[in-house]
């Protein structure tokens, strides 16, 4: 599958076939808007005559959204926050946790020097989320424990040069040469053979959740079985090839 070119608030319509019924209503973190893509045209091959569409954004633009009434049938957010804050306030069912992702450092693998995790704090200029959305939330907890492991030197916050709304624009300021670095997630890097993806280090891991669920005010009659099919083994399968991890 060719790279799907996603973006803030960005509507999809997936569907060849003349669909029997209104679109399904999927509303998905932009980190996961690859991946969600392939799974829906795997779902797409059971379900002839289904359209779908997507709306494409941060999963804190997508909660609000929803809070304030658009119409959706599914939320796939990559932070359990969100998820959970619709799912107290009666607008979403319980969240289902479909995959784990980890953060990745990425810069351009002709770069020299390369950064490691422990030179991040020489970085001339380093791209991060920003603090309201997931990837930013991640990375801020992330250099806490830097800091705890590599010491008071470490400070990367010293480079950050802007912190964007979504991990697609963080690694475009990578790739065209407008930031020397970025924290990003391990699945945003797979597939550009440009980039340098560097994990983290054992002891500074920590695996993010990505989540899903219906809306409790959805009618759409395949709401719950397309919920129900991100956890079958083709939908497994799709979620490994884009570098995500399964849940346990």
């Amino acid at each position: 599958m060719g790279r799907l070119s996603i973006g803030l608030g960005l509507l999809l319509a997936v569907g060849c076939s003349a669909p029997t019924a209104r679109p399904l209503e999927i509303f998905v973190a932009s980190s996961m808007g690859r991946v969600v893509g392939e799974l829906i045209h795997a779902f797409e091959e059971q379900h002839e005559g289904l359209a779908f569409r997507l709306n494409v954004a941060g999963s804190q633009v997508l909660r609000m959204q929803i809070e304030q009434g658009a119409v959706a049938d599914v939320y796939i957010s990559a932070n359990p926050a969100h998820a959970d804050a619709l799912h107290r306030s009666g607008e979403l069912e319980t969240p289902r946790v479909i995959a784990h992702n980890h953060l990745a450092l990425i810069q351009l693998s002709g770069n020299r020097p390369l950064l490691t995790w422990a030179t991040l704090g020489r970085a001339k200029s380093l791209v991060i989320g920003s603090p309201e959305v997931p990837i930013g939330a991640y990375t801020d907890a992330l250099f806490q424990r830097a800091r705890k492991r590599f010491g008071d030197h470490y400070k990367p916050g010293l480079a950050v040069v802007s912190r964007e709304e979504n991990v697609g624009i963080l690694r475009a300021k990578v790739l065209l040469g407008a930031a020397g670095a970025a924290v990003v997630y391990r699945s945003d890097a797979l597939g550009f053979k440009e980039l340098l993806s560097l994990p983290l280090p054992k002891e500074l891991d920590a695996k993010t959740r990505c989540v899903a669920a219906e809306l409790t005010g959805s009618n759409h009659s395949q709401a719950a079985t397309f919920i129900g099919f991100l956890s079958s083994e083709k939908a497994l399968l799709i979620f490994q090839a884009h570098g995500f991890e399964l849940p346990q």
